[in-house]
């Protein structure tokens, strides 16, 4: 997370009704997907919702509509209606009554009609008089994208125009750093769409961006139109086009074993309902058709790590045999072909009914509406005069993630506009944001209050790693961190002890460092862990199981001779060679692996890592087990050779077997390490 996304964060957990803002490819719904983590944490109840069906599946974490969540149908009944249908009792009853806090996405789309229905049905099946019933609210969205659907001769309204917004918004934040684009200019111009201005730089750039041979493209840019006739009617003629075979695939239905154990089957109305409303909001087609040389567009994440995710074009190359014939997609920035199988998306209600389909669609064009909240790998906009619509012209174009991925096949000045009554607004918001900073300064820390916020004592740590943390320690992630290794203690034992979190900086200063051997969090046994990964204290026998394994390879891949049985786990010797022995969390509840995974020490120790990647030379990187190797991001290895890399089997029981036994890792550093090799052999010690 970036500052202003730990900002947030550290809002939202103050139980601070908030308003989350920012331009398209801020990480608002990254955002989410963490707050969600540490509601979970906290043992907090979170509800997941969004204005549209497609915002929902498209957000992910298990969200529903708001209607679906709230029982409200199409909330065209009065509220007291709505408010006896929900108090008869059934999910919809507990959901109001057990959810701590309420996420809305996409809210630029929701009436302030609705948010006004929604508080008054809030307060009246929880009792209690408190803005929506005292669920924290956290809104999230941009009003500069595309507004609430009203119709024809209604003037559009906005939430922010309902007086239940000021009263229920306690604190709006602003995310400003653009993620999914990195071009500053790009960026700028983006701020300036959205905004419904545009200089003549900027257009001189879009005008350049006009008129481009993109069909020359072997994959090529989606079609962005307004209205979802011409990109149906764009889909259908070039897909008639194609020569050869056609490939028809259908959705099917399926049910999860809960809702199989419970009796549901498809004839059942309710069933009936869930799957049309699936077919009509979800992204998949329910019937696909696509042939060889189809452009298509990928509509599920199936392989985040290779960049397979919802809304990666690619063209079809051929078809695996029958009677399947699982389509082959050459995706861009890809070189082989790569097979897409089915895929399921789950129904909001009744849960436990799922709809299978090939996560492709036909991607000559998209509509704009569809493509909202997505990443498009190539777009060609139409931003002409059927662009009708408010903000409609800044979505399609913040779909992409550079200027070269964009194409434009018309383009009207006067179509990139933003609402009168949305900008007044922004303006509002950011004036008194910059009032409030100005009369409440950030205070700077003492010294004092700085080490009592300290997730670990750093009394004593190496000059050079202290120069590296002092940053860090009044950033927002630090507080936090430091706020749940503190409420952890509170509540029983935590290991290490306070004084030895942040031992392995102390043995192992950043200018001594050759090898760094990364492990995944401290031993939950008393007594056990010293602060050094894979290490214990001196008098700990006999040794936890990862570490005896540790000792086994080392005898075997180095000889009695160099390596007799150690007669201590303490791993000190290796320290003051230049090992950094970290875990990726320095801290853990008693007997609890893993408990502290998620209170941001990841964020710490990457920092730390990428200071030994960036101001260090030829370190060996030992990466056991998929914890230590989800860091090698951070390492420059590989074909640079600034550093080495080795990856391996995590020596654990449940895994050393499976390949950790015979990678030799000790005698691999030796002949790669700077500088003399590490003597591995541990003295003996006289207990």
């Amino acid at each position: 997370m970036n500052k202003e996304q730990e900002a947030a964060l550290k809002a939202v957990l103050k139980g601070h009704n908030v308003f989350l803002t920012g331009q398209g490819g801020t990480g608002k719904s990254f955002l989410i997907g963490k707050i969600k983590e540490a509601f979970s944490e906290a043992g907090r109840s979170l509800a997941i919702t969004a204005t549209t069906g497609c915002a929902a599946l498209l957000l992910g974490h298990g969200a529903k509509t708001i209607y679906s969540w709230a029982s409200i149908g199409l909330a065209k009944e009065p509220v007291a209606k709505l408010v006896n249908f929900i108090r008869r009792g059934g999910k919809g009853l507990r959901r109001w009554l057990t959810t701590d806090a309420l996420i809305i996405d996409e809210v630029s789309m929701m009436t302030p009609e609705l948010f006004e229905k929604l508080d008054a049905i809030a307060k009246a099946v929880r009792m209690n008089s408190n803005p929506f019933g005292g669920i924290q609210l956290i809104l999230v969205g941009d009003f500069f994208q595309l507004p609430p659907v009203y119709t024809d001769g209604q003037e559009t309204k906005f939430m922010f125009e309902s007086p239940l917004w000021k009263q229920t918004v306690q604190e709006t934040i602003e995310l400003t750093q653009i993620m999914r684009q990195s071009d500053p200019v790009f960026q700028e111009l983006l701020t300036e769409v959205r905004e419904g201005r545009l200089n003549k730089q900027h257009l001189s750039i879009l005008e350049e961006r006009r008129g481009l041979a993109w069909q020359r493209e072997k994959i090529r840019p989606s079609l962005l139109f307004s209205r979802r006739m011409e990109v149906d009617y764009i889909n259908s003629t070039n897909l008639k086009a194609l020569k050869g075979e056609r490939h028809r695939y259908e959705a099917t239905t399926e049910f999860s074993p809960a809702a199989t154990k419970s009796g549901v089957t498809v004839k059942d109305e309710d069933v009936q309902r869930a799957i049309q409303k699936l077919d009509r909001d979800a992204p998949y087609q329910p019937e696909l058709v696509i042939a060889e040389g189809a452009q298509v567009m990928l509509i599920n994440n199936i392989d985040v790590d290779n960049g397979l995710v919802n809304g990666s074009r690619g063209v079809i190359t051929y078809f695996g045999p029958g009677p399947t014939y699982i389509p082959y997609v050459l995706f861009k920035g890809h070189s082989v072909a790569i097979p897409i199988p089915t895929v399921t998306w789950e129904a909001e209600d009744p849960e436990g009914v799922l709809r299978r389909q090939v996560p492709l669609v036909l991607a000559y064009s998209v509509t704009i509406h569809k493509c909202q909240g997505s990443t498009l790998d190539s777009a060609l906009i139409d931003i002409g005069s059927s662009t009708f619509e408010y903000g409609q012209a800044y979505v399609a174009m913040s779909r992409v993630k550079s200027l070269d991925a964009l194409y434009i096949y018309e383009l009207n000045p006067k179509s990139i506009r933003a609402h009168p009554k949305v900008v007044a607004f922004y303006k509002e918001v950011r004036s008194a944001c910059a009032v409030e900073e100005t009369l409440t300064p950030t205070p700077t820390p003492s010294a004092k209050e700085l080490v009592l916020s300290d997730p670990g004592d750093l009394t004593g740590i190496a000059a050079d790693w202290l120069q590296v943390i002092e940053p860090l320690r009044t950033e927002p992630t630090w507080c936090l961190l430091t706020e749940h290794v503190q409420d952890a203690r509170k509540k029983g034992p935590v290991y290490p002890e306070h004084n030895k979190v942040f031992a392995s900086l102390r043995a192992t200063p950043l200018s001594s460092v050759r090898v760094v051997i990364l492990g995944q969090d401290p031993y939950p046994s008393p007594g056990h862990g010293n602060g050094l990964a894979f290490s214990v204290e001196p008098q700990v026998k006999p040794y936890p199981p990862s570490l005896r394994n540790i000792f086994k390879e080392a005898m075997d891949d180095l000889g009695e001779d160099e390596f007799p049985w150690p007669q201590t786990g303490d791993l000190t010797p290796w320290a003051q060679q230049g090992v950094l022995l970290i875990n990726t969390t320095l801290t853990v509840d008693a007997g609890a692996p893993r408990s502290h995974a998620k209170f941001g020490w990841t964020e710490v120790v990457n920092r730390l890592i990428r200071v030994v990647d960036q101001q260090k030379e030829r370190v060996v990187f030992v990466l056991w087990g998929k914890d230590a190797q989800a860091f090698k991001k951070h390492i420059a290895g590989g074909p640079t050779q600034k550093h080495i890399i080795i990856e391996g089997v995590h020596p654990s029981p449940l895994s050393a077997s499976r390949g950790f036994f015979g990678s030799k890792p000790f005698s691999k550093v030796n002949e790669v390490v700077r500088g003399e090799p590490i003597v591995w052999g541990l003295p003996s010690v006289t207990i």
